[in-house]
């Protein structure tokens, strides 16, 4: 899919458009061409499950 997708965003970014991805941290994203932006901690669960809902780690990336 990176494949497919990759060069519609680098022809927006081209086009001037600020291109962010967020990721919850898949092993295919093209890290090597993308920058690092942010960085959150997101719950990933039913927090009104009994017990604490777990968190995930997601980062935003900006293609330069």
């Amino acid at each position: 899919m990176t494949e497919q997708v990759l060069p519609f965003l680098e022809a927006a970014r081209a086009a001037g458009a600020e291109v962010l991805v967020g990721d919850p941290g898949r092993p295919y994203l093209p890290h090597d061409r993308l920058t690092e932006a942010a960085v959150h901690d997101i719950p990933d669960g039913d927090a009104s499950a009994a017990g604490p809902a777990r968190v995930r780690r997601t980062t935003v990336w900006r293609l330069p």
